[in-house]
């Protein structure tokens, strides 16, 4: 992308890094700019009239539809001071297509009836903190099985589910979302699993599109065609037979496509490639929604003996550092408990 960026402000809530709001000086450098975002893939097959943004946070992924001509927009936030702070930085002459509202995602698409064109889901959050696996022991109802169903029941006959989610190393994240939207489809449409999903992956993210009726060859084509221009991957798309060859972002290996072809082979495919992956990737229910938890603890000496200690500091230390306090914060309590019991000087007779 050799065009204009925008001018951004970063966004925190609790201190924690929750994007930035963008804002452009001429609507054809926003068009520009999102264009090359691989957020912007269920745009290139045209017709998302009807888009609905969940986790809307800083606004970004309302821009893009808007840009990629966009009649209605839903954009939902669960944070009220967010979605004001966002309403304020976009420009009048957009803001009547957009309706924000502050509410659980789960609970508004429970209740409504519309369709959409697109559902659409954003990384969301800062990449530091999603490698680092801060987050794992957090409740997150957006990426479970149960929620997914909901999406793809709540899209229109040609309408396409993106999720997009960081690529941290070794991928965790995506590999999720790949087993769980491929779960989902297998509960509501099992047939339509075999064309009914494409990857696209940036050197930082993971698209992954879910399309209920199937994508057609020419659809296929197309989105090769649009993801080779901006030098993005596409790690699985219907007819592949064989991983891709290295493209422009280079895995280790091609983690992705094996993950796509196991879901989309069947439930006993993607349970076994679940189990032999060093991480705990297999799709979660409702009932489960610890959707950022990956390690397995019992892996850890498996990675020291196997040479792959290195993947550790991008691997999933929230976990283990919670651990660590415990342990600490359980010793520090006995000693200031007991150790004035076990030091005091014996009382005279």
């Amino acid at each position: 992308f050799h065009g204009a960026f925008p001018r951004q402000r970063a966004l925190f809530v609790d201190g924690q890094l929750a994007g930035a709001v963008s804002t452009w000086r001429h609507e054809s450098d926003l068009r520009a700019f999102v264009d090359y975002m691989p957020t912007a893939s269920p745009y290139a097959l045209g017709g998302r009239n009807r888009v609905l943004v969940i986790g809307a946070g800083d606004g970004l992924e309302v821009s893009n539809a808007i840009a990629h001509g966009a009649g209605k927009v839903t954009a939902l936030e669960l944070h009220p001071a967010q979605a004001r702070r966002v309403r304020e930085q976009r420009p009048a002459t957009d803001a009547a297509p957009v309706h924000w509202v502050v509410t659980d995602a789960r609970g508004y698409l429970a209740r409504t009836k519309e369709r959409s064109d697109l559902i659409t889901i954003g990384a969301g959050g800062a990449f530091g903190t999603a490698a680092a696996g801060v987050h794992s022991l957090d409740e997150d109802f957006l990426h479970t099985i149960d929620a997914y169903e909901l999406y793809l029941r709540r899209l229109t006959d040609d309408g396409i589910l993106s999720v997009t989610r960081w690529l941290a190393g070794p991928p965790r994240e995506p590999v999720r979302v790949i087993l769980t939207a491929c779960e989902a489809l297998r509960r509501s449409e099992p047939d339509a699993l075999p064309r009914a999903m494409i990857v696209v992956r940036s050197w930082a993210t993971a698209t992954i599109l879910v399309k209920p009726s199937g994508f057609s060859q020419e659809q296929v084509a197309l989105f090769r065609t649009w993801a080779a221009d901006r030098h993005f991957d596409l790690d699985w798309y219907p007819g592949l037979k064989d991983p891709p060859p290295p493209g422009f972002n280079i895995l280790e290996a091609p983690i992705l496509y094996d993950a796509a072809r196991s879901g989309v082979s069947g439930s006993d495919s993607a349970a076994a490639f679940a189990s032999e992956y060093p991480f705990l990737v297999s799709p979660v229910p409702d009932s489960r929604p610890y959707t950022h938890h990956f390690l397995r603890l019992n892996f850890l000496g498996t990675l020291f003996h196997s040479g792959r200690a290195a993947w550790l500091p991008f691997a999933e230390w929230g976990l283990v550092a919670l651990l660590a306090t415990l342990v600490l914060s359980v010793a520090l309590a006995a000693l200031l408990l007991l150790g004035p019991v076990l030091v005091r000087a014996p009382r005279e007779g």
